[in-house]
């Protein structure tokens, strides 16, 4: 193998480009690393929403060029999503942060793939290809013909990734999936939530993030091992059993103990473990004493040495017992702090705590600022936001951004059309056949654009935004300057 995966000591990792594009233009950060792991590495997208995407803006990220194929027949519905600014004037869907934070770095074309032509052209960007990724139900790859049993012979060398709800096989491989049904598939449901409540859903969809990881992992093993078979593999990625690990201590409990563990909210028997209110509007302190020291550090620095030799809190269990009496004590201390002050406080004591951050006070974060976690990318007709690294591991002391702004829908079609030989007659055909001119009816019209266009009081009224910051553009700003 060689040292470093992409490396390649003049040979490229397939066949030589017919014609070199670049990505999209953004902003540059020449202390950055300028290559990547996979200079060279050709991918093609049909991936759409989170997992799928998450796992080829990482390529793109190392250095991939990475085609997206865009749907024409209605367009990714999460192009319109969160419009920045709250703006659904002009060509709002490719503004949505949402689809920029997966996109970024990546080209686009647009295909009808419910047209043969549009399938066809598909082949031909896999004739080329060194990956193939998508993250649709098994039925509709086989409805285009583009499973990896179809395509293995003919494209040997590809590596194909598939992520789904349940995988590709099963009496469940074609049911639907969402953050909302996988979590309770895999049991992280059960675990959630308070004593006597019902379960509660994780605040974002923890099955498409840890899906996109693995599937990510997998790839990469399936790319090593490719060096010394020269054939490529599929990657079959089952979002309940990825979710599964999250809940995998539980679930081992039961079948070494036959115990079934109930819900008890941030609590976790033979710990003091919490989280407080403290000064301010809905803000919080999160901490954990896991063994004598901790705790004994905890109640020097919370002003409660007595409770060391209080007999409701002499061992752990004790402490679990009248977890409750410490709730309240802890309570009363967090209640005169901030909690940036009280997170301080207990880590120089040894005490693990941590402030529960918003979004606003992530960007503004002195350790992620030293990391450099966050780098410019522009959104056209918006500005240059703060967008964080999809993989986040430092190489060398040194982290891979990404290689350009989120492209705009078919932005490359013309231009991957010609890559693959097509005159310029024949991509006014396919265009005027609508094999690669998108239907933007689900995007335009005045009731359309009103209807995405969130109403930001009334969401602060019924609870599902917190406040709404009139200078946020300037804590963004300062985020991209640092």
């Amino acid at each position: 193998l060689p040292p470093r995966l992409g490396a390649h000591q003049g040979e490229p990792w397939s066949r030589p480009r017919q014609q070199a594009h670049a990505g999209p233009a953004g902003p540059e950060r020449p202390e950055r690393p300028s290559g990547g792991f996979f200079e060279g590495l050709r991918v093609v997208d049909l991936s759409h929403v989170w997992a799928g995407p998450l796992v080829t803006r990482i390529l793109a990220d190392l250095g991939a060029d990475v085609t997206k194929v865009e749907r024409a027949d209605p367009p990714e519905g999460i192009r319109g999503a969160f419009p920045a600014g709250n703006d659904t004037t002009g060509d709002y869907w490719n503004r949505s942060p949402y689809f920029t934070a997966r996109q970024a770095g990546k080209r686009s074309i647009v295909l009808d793939l419910a047209q043969r032509e549009g399938r066809d052209i598909v082949h031909r960007l896999l004739e080329d290809a060194d990956v193939f990724v998508e993250n649709f139900t098994p039925r509709v790859m086989q409805k285009f013909g583009m499973r990896y049993a179809d395509l293995r012979e003919r494209y040997p060398r590809l590596i194909m990734v598939s992520i789904c709800g349940f995988g590709q096989d099963g009496p469940q491989a074609n049911d639907p999936a969402l953050g909302q049904t996988i979590e309770p598939a895999s049991g992280i449901s059960a675990l959630t939530g308070y004593e006597g409540s019902p379960p509660i859903k994780a605040g974002n969809t923890l099955g498409d993030a840890l899906a996109g990881m693995h599937a990510t992992a997998g790839l990469f093993a399936a790319l090593v091992a490719r060096e010394a078979t020269g054939r490529g593999q599929h990657i079959d990625v089952s979002m309940q059993e990825v979710a599964i690990q999250l809940a995998a201590p539980q679930i081992m409990d039961y079948a070494l103990n036959g115990r079934l563990q109930p819900t008890k909210g941030n609590r976790r028997a033979g710990e003091v473990r919490g989280t407080y209110r403290c000064l301010g509007d809905d803000e919080w302190v999160a901490i954990s004493a896991r063994n004598e020291s901790e705790w004994g550090a905890l109640c020097a620095t919370v002003g409660q040495r007595a409770l060391t030799a209080d007999r409701r809190f002499a061992d752990a269990a004790s402490r679990t017992l009248h977890h409750d009496e410490i709730d309240r004590l802890l309570g009363e201390w967090t209640g005169t702090l901030t909690k940036f002050e009280a997170m301080e406080r207990l880590q120089a004591a040894g005490v693990p705590a941590g402030a529960v951050q918003k979004a606003d006070e992530i960007f503004a974060d002195p350790q992620l600022a030293a990391r450099r976690f966050f780098s410019p990318v522009e959104i056209p007709g918006y500005g240059v936001i703060p967008l964080q690294r999809f993989i986040p591991a430092l190489f060398d002391g040194s982290g891979y951004d990404a290689r350009g702004r989120a492209p705009a829908l078919g932005e490359h079609t013309v231009a991957v059309l010609e890559t693959l030989g097509l005159d310029a007659a024949e991509i006014e055909r396919l265009r005027v056949q609508r094999v690669t001119e998108p239907n933007l009816a689900s995007f335009e019209g005045e009731a359309v654009r009103l209807a995405r266009t969130m109403p930001l009081e009334a969401l602060v009224e019924q609870g599902s935004l917190l406040r709404i910051d009139p200078n946020y553009r300037e804590v963004i700003e300062q985020a991209v300057r640092r």
